[in-house]
C-alpha cells in the first residue's frame, strides 16, 4: 500500500462502480478487518473505472497494534481507496470526519449509514452504486458496535431512516446470517423507499469475502462492457466461492457456509406466495404437519442455517426456504392447494436466488436455489421464563415495547390487518399460533 503525499485527483468522468464499504469493525470483525482493507487494494491495482470509499471503524479492544492504511488507529475514519493508493479523507458537512482529529462513530446508528452513503455518492458519481457492509450478524440485526453498547443495525430501522436518494444498485452483507427472504423483501427496489436491486448475503455463519478476487474480476469485466448490479452479485459470488476453493486446496478446515445472490426485484413475487401458503396453512390447519417436517431442537428436518449451539434453535430459527417449500409440495399429509402453493412459492425462491453456493453442502441444499432462509420457530418452547416467540420480538410488524429489537419489518407488516384474528400472511400465521393468550399484540408485547 503506498500512501499518497497528495490528494487523489478527482476522476475526470463517472466511473463506472462507485463501491461504498461500511467497515464497522468496531468488534471481533476487527481481527479480519485490516488484511481485508490490503486485500481490497490488491484487487483494485491495475484496475479501471472502479472508485472505492471506505468507513473504517477499528475497535479498541480487538485491535493488536496492526497498520492499517499508513497507521494504527483505533477510532473512526473516512478513506478513498485508489489503485495501490489511499487518501485519508474529510468528512465535510455530511460526516464529522478530519484529517487530525478524533471520530468514534456509532456503526449501528442508520443515520451514519444515511450520511456515508450520502458522501460516498457526492465524491464519487457513477453509473452504478454499490454498498457492502461489513462486521458480525446474526440475521435479526448487523453492525454491532461495541464501544456504543453494542448498538446493531436492524433493517427496519435501516429502511426507517434511509430514502430512495440513498438507494443503491447492489447491497452486500460481508456478515453472518442475512441472507433471508425477509431481508430481501425489506430491501427490494422501489420509487418511495430505500433499496437495491440485487443482494449477495449468506444464510449461515460465514468468514469474509475475497476483495482481491472481486475487485479484478469486476476490473476485466468492465474491460469488456457495463456490470450491472445482478452481474456485479455473480462476480462477488463467484469470487467468495474460488476463495473458499483456495482455502480447501492449502488445507483450511472450512466449515458449512451458504452464499446467494438475490434479485430484489423479484421479492414482492416471493413475498406474495409465502403470504398464499401461510394462508392455506391456516385454512387447512396444517400445523402439526408443518412443524413435523420442520423438525424439533433434536431432531433435524427442513435444512436450517443456524449454528451448533445451546440456544440456536432458539434465538436463530433460520431455514432454507425452498427446501422448505419443496418439502411441503411433496408431502401428502397436506392439502393439495396447500402443496399447489408450495410449489408455487419454491418457483418464486428459485426466481429470487439467480445464484447460490455451499461449502460442505448437504444433499438438500440445491446450488443456484437454495441459499435463502425464512423464519420458521418452535415459538411455543419456554426457558428462562419466556418463549422462543417473545424471544424473536424483533421479528414484528411493530416496534416492540421491549429492547430486544427495532422490529417493524416490512415482511411481518404488508398483506395483514392486525385485530381480525384471520392469517393473512407469514407472520399472521405464527403469530397466531406463538402469541400468549393474554397479549394484545404482535410477539406477545402490548402496542
Amino acid at each position: 500500500m503506498i500512501p499518497l503525499q497528495a490528494p487523489v485527483s478527482p476522476p475526470p468522468a463517472p466511473a463506472e462502480w462507485t463501491v461504498l464499504v461500511y467497515g464497522a469493525g468496531d468488534n471481533s470483525s476487527e481481527e479480519t478487518l485490516i488484511g481485508d482493507l490490503a486485500a481490497m487494494q490488491v484487487g483494485l491495482a491495475g484496475t479501471a473505472g472502479i472508485e472505492l470509499v471506505a468507513l473504517v471503524d477499528r475497535s479498541p479492544r480487538w485491535a493488536k497494534g496492526e497498520s492499517a492504511l499508513g497507521e494504527d488507529f483505533a477510532d473512526t475514519r473516512l478513506f478513498r481507496l485508489g489503485r495501490e493508493r489511499f487518501e485519508r479523507l474529510e468528512g465535510g458537512d455530511a460526516l464529522p470526519a478530519t484529517l487530525r482529529g478524533r471520530w468514534e462513530a456509532n456503526t449501528g446508528d442508520p443515520k451514519l449509514v444515511r450520511d456515508f452513503v450520502r458522501f460516498g455518492k457526492a465524491l464519487c458519481p457513477a453509473r452504478h452504486t454499490a454498498l457492502v457492509f461489513y462486521s458480525h450478524g446474526d440475521g435479526r440485526a448487523f453492525a454491532f458496535d461495541e464501544s456504543s453498547f453494542g448498538d446493531p443495525l436492524f433493517p427496519g430501522e435501516l429502511t426507517a431512516e434511509l430514502g430512495p436518494e440513498e438507494s443503491v444498485d447492489f447491497i452486500g452483507f460481508d456478515v453472518c446470517s442475512m441472507g433471508s427472504v425477509e431481508l430481501a423483501y425489506e430491501l427490494r427496489p422501489g420509487p418511495e423507499r430505500f433499496g437495491a436491486h440485487a443482494m449477495v448475503a449468506s444464510a449461515s455463519v460465514s468468514a469474509p469475502w475475497r476483495y482481491d478476487l472481486l475487485f479484478g474480476a469486476l476490473g476485466r469485466a468492465l474491460g469488456s462492457g457495463d456490470v450491472d448490479a445482478l452481474a456485479f452479485g455473480g462476480l462477488a459470488l463467484e469470487s467468495i466461492a474460488a476463495g473458499r476453493k483456495q482455502w480447501a486446496e492449502r488445507g483450511v478446515d472450512l466449515g458449512f457456509e451458504a452464499w446467494a445472490c438475490f434479485d430484489l426485484t423479484r421479492a414482492g413475487e416471493v413475498k406474495s406466495a409465502t403470504d398464499a401458503l401461510a394462508v392455506s396453512i391456516a385454512n387447512e390447519r396444517e400445523r402439526a404437519p408443518l412443524e413435523a417436517l420442520r423438525g424439533s431442537d433434536d431432531r433435524r428436518g427442513v435444512l436450517d442455517y443456524f449454528p451448533a449451539g445451546e440456544d440456536a434453535w432458539g434465538s436463530m430459527p433460520y431455514f432454507d426456504a425452498h427446501d422448505l417449500a419443496r418439502r411441503i409440495a411433496a408431502e401428502p399429509l397436506f392439502s393439495e392447494t396447500t402443496r399447489q402453493r408450495a410449489r408455487a412459492l419454491a418457483a418464486a425462491v428459485d426466481g429470487l436466488v439467480t445464484a447460490s453456493f455451499a461449502v460442505q453442502s448437504p444433499e438438500s441444499f440445491v446450488r443456484d436455489s437454495s441459499g435463502a432462509s425464512i423464519v420458521l420457530p418452535d415459538g411455543a418452547r419456554e426457558s428462562d421464563g419466556s418463549t422462543d416467540w417473545q424471544r424473536l420480538a424483533w421479528y414484528s410488524a411493530v416496534q416492540p415495547a421491549s429492547k430486544r429489537g427495532f422490529g417493524r419489518l416490512a415482511w411481518c407488516a404488508d398483506g395483514a390487518e392486525f385485530g381480525d384474528g384471520v392469517v393473512q400472511n407469514w407472520f399472521e400465521l405464527l403469530d397466531s399460533w406463538f402469541d400468549p393468550a393474554d397479549a394484545d399484540g404482535p410477539n406477545g408485547w402490548r402496542w
